[in-house]
């Protein structure tokens, strides 16, 4: 994690991936193989360009998963990027699954092109692992959720902040009663600069009409997920939040915060 001043020269890119690739590894450790009925699963990763598909690839790899294919709305660079994997490569996702068939995909969409992604998966009914934020507005991702829930297939999207050491202890202060009530919550992400997606080759996440948003829209979600999970079931409302360019003066917001609350008066910031 990088702190708000900080930037990381353009070299040490591949360092930062490899540190980050070696800690997801660990928080998703496991000691067998994975399989279905008794066979190595087969994978594929739906948008190999994005800056996480160089983890997944490790990580299911260093598991036993076979990954059979890659595709990305980037024909270009999506073949550059399937060739440095050893991976078969089709521009078309649902080309991609009915030449390969496999068990699952991992489903790394561009934003304004998730919920097209998604409805592709489920429509072969292949289980998917699915990246946030699926879509660039609540309408989207609800539609990517809804294409999702006809076809009765296993779907989840990665919040890795539930593996946190925190959330052990917070279910162990639970179970002895020695929580109190808890009034208000404050959850902080810091990444990198904005020019960390033109090192990792998606400058488009720079773009509001393709990706949305920046700070909220990208990140946003990991502490709105923390926040219900503290409120315990009762239903939060966004009632206030701003954004800001002013840290580096792009198109897309660097900076976000916003305020959610219950009816009974629990606060997250």
């Amino acid at each position: 994690m990088l702190g708000p001043c900080q930037r990381p020269h353009p070299d040490n890119a591949d360092l930062r991936r490899s540190r980050l690739a070696n800690r997801y590894a660990a928080i998703h450790e496991r000691q067998t193989t994975p399989t279905f009925m008794g066979m190595t699963l087969a994978a594929v990763i739906a948008g190999i360009t994005h800056w996480h598909a160089p983890r997944y690839v490790q990580y299911l790899r260093d598991r036993g998963v076979r990954i059979v294919g890659a595709s990305d709305a980037d024909a270009d660079a999506g073949a550059a990027a399937a060739q440095r994997h050893g991976l078969r490569f089709d521009p078309d996702t649902d080309a991609l699954l009915a030449a390969t068939r496999p068990d699952v995909a991992v489903v790394l969409p561009r934003h304004d092109l998730a919920s097209a992604e998604i409805a592709a998966v489920a429509a072969r009914r292949v289980a998917m692992l699915v990246e946030k934020p699926m879509g660039r507005n609540a309408g989207e991702a609800r539609r990517s959720a809804q294409a999702v829930q006809p076809a009765g297939v296993f779907a989840a999207v990665c919040f890795p902040n539930r593996h946190l050491a925190i959330w052990q202890v917070w279910r162990e202060l639970q179970g002895m009663d020695a929580v109190g009530t808890v009034m208000h919550a404050h959850f902080r992400t810091i990444n990198g600069p904005p020019s960390r997606y033109i090192e990792y080759g998606v400058p488009w996440m720079l773009e509001p009409l393709r990706a949305g948003g920046g700070a909220w829209r990208n990140l946003g979600s990991h502490g709105a997920d923390a926040a219900l999970a503290l409120a315990g079931g009762r239903p939060l409302e966004l009632v206030g939040g701003t954004t800001s360019q002013l840290g580096h003066g792009g198109e897309q917001a660097d900076f976000a915060a916003g305020v959610f609350d219950t009816r009974d008066g629990f606060v997250a910031t």
